[in-house]
């Protein structure tokens, strides 16, 4: 169970690197579309496009580390202040929530896909490519979501803190 739990950190390691390849490559494309649009050297017409695939990729693909490492954004002004018992109720309440909605996007993210794969859907724009290169990406990031929701589920039942030190 320790080596699955390892390898499936560093499967999370290698999407928060991906995620951060992609905020580069989205900073530079736009800030080197500008240069050019500012030089009048022509423009790059698919620059607008790219960066909205990139930061669909940024957001699913950083999903599962940013809740590996507790970075999500939390007010728990509320939960402070509550009885600990309380608060690890609350813990095990969110986790299945989360449990659920990433069951929802793995789910439909996956049903999705495969009807872009089987009617061979084709993203006509700057861009032109098959749909299911940028479907794929919710149901993968969103059965990592589901591990490590789970994975806090456990830690919340055995009454551990939901993130451990360290982020992992």
């Amino acid at each position: 169970m320790a080596l699955l739990s390892r390898l499936f950190d560093r499967l999370i390691d290698f999407q928060a690197l991906l995620a951060c390849i992609l905020v580069c490559a989205l900073t530079g494309s736009v800030a080197l579309d500008v240069i050019i649009r500012a030089l009048n050297a022509g423009s790059m017409p698919w620059a607008l496009e790219g960066s909205e695939y990139m930061l669909y990729g940024v957001t699913f693909f950083g999903a599962p580390w940013v809740l590996r490492a507790g970075a999500h954004v939390s007010v728990d002004v509320f939960v402070q202040q509550m009885p600990r018992h309380l608060a690890r109720l609350l813990d095990i309440a969110a986790d299945l929530a989360g449990i659920v909605v990433s069951l929802f996007l793995l789910y439909y993210g996956a049903k999705v896909t495969a009807i872009s794969m089987q009617e061979h859907v084709i993203i006509y724009r700057s861009m032109v490519f098959p749909e299911w290169w940028i479907l794929w990406v919710m149901p993968f990031t969103g059965a990592c979501l589901v591990g490590e929701f789970i994975r806090r589920l456990g830690r919340s039942l055995r009454g551990q803190a939901p993130v451990p030190a360290g982020g992992h």
